[in-house]
């Protein structure tokens, strides 16, 4: 027994294939959406940690920067307040020439070491 379809079942069942392709894929393309719609706030989120990230990475670079030259203020101040130290005393008793002479070596090692 062999079966024979008419051109209006053929077409019929056609017809029923391309109807059922097209719920499948309006399906797939809803759900791909609502998959994009829960995903964002994620992405929106690893968006923001990964600036935050390149932020705080930019903060503790310039806070280095910032403790070095604290370091080297706190140096040239030290240094300074030696040679003026060295001054005061000089001018105070005025025999006091060795401590500037030190002062002054201080101070031309610290200009030569920067």
């Amino acid at each position: 027994m062999q079966t024979m379809y008419s051109l209006q079942d053929i077409i019929s069942i056609f017809l029923t294939a391309c109807g059922g392709i097209g719920i499948i894929g309006t399906a797939l393309v809803w759900i791909a959406r609502a998959v994009g719609f829960l995903k964002r706030p994620e992405i929106e989120q690893d968006t923001k940690i990964e600036d935050h990230e390149n932020r705080i990475k930019e903060l503790e670079r310039k806070a280095n920067r910032d403790s070095e030259q604290i370091s080297s203020v706190q140096e040239e101040m030290k240094v300074l307040l030696m040679g003026t130290h060295a001054l005061l005393r000089h001018a105070i008793d005025g025999n006091d020439t060795d401590s500037l002479k030190q002062a002054e070596n201080d101070i031309i090692k610290f200009l030569s070491n920067k």
